[in-house]
């Protein structure tokens, strides 16, 4: 173990990346997931921990960096980025004779949430 509790070598302190799955179900899953190493790494007092807390880049590709923004810019909880992620499914409609979602719809949508 190195100086600062994690495997490795050496004393240079390591930089923690998060990297989050999109498409509907895999970003729920990923965030009940982070929501558990979450309560785990909470100290012995029951402070909960936000995954901001934690990592020093959360990043995802498709609604994945979506998930991103809710974790790491707007520095939510699991479950409350959670709820903000199922409200923005909820509100985009496919376009029709077509499995892409409006543009114009994902963009209203967003803009209410952030």
């Amino acid at each position: 173990m190195s100086s600062n509790g994690m495997p490795g070598q050496g004393s240079m302190p390591k930089a923690l990346v998060l990297s989050m799955d999109g498409s509907g179900l895999y970003g729920i899953a990923s965030l009940i997931v982070l929501e558990r190493m979450m309560q785990m790494l909470a100290d012995d007092k029951g402070h909960p921990l936000v995954p901001s807390d934690v990592f020093e880049l959360i990043g995802g590709a498709s609604s994945g960096g979506l998930i991103a923004i809710l974790l790491g810019r707007l520095r939510l909880d699991c479950a409350t980025a959670w709820r903000e992620y199922a409200n923005i499914l909820a509100h985009l409609s496919p376009v029709e004779h077509c499995d892409l979602v409006s543009h114009d719809n994902y963009a209203t949508v967003l803009r209410e949430v952030i």
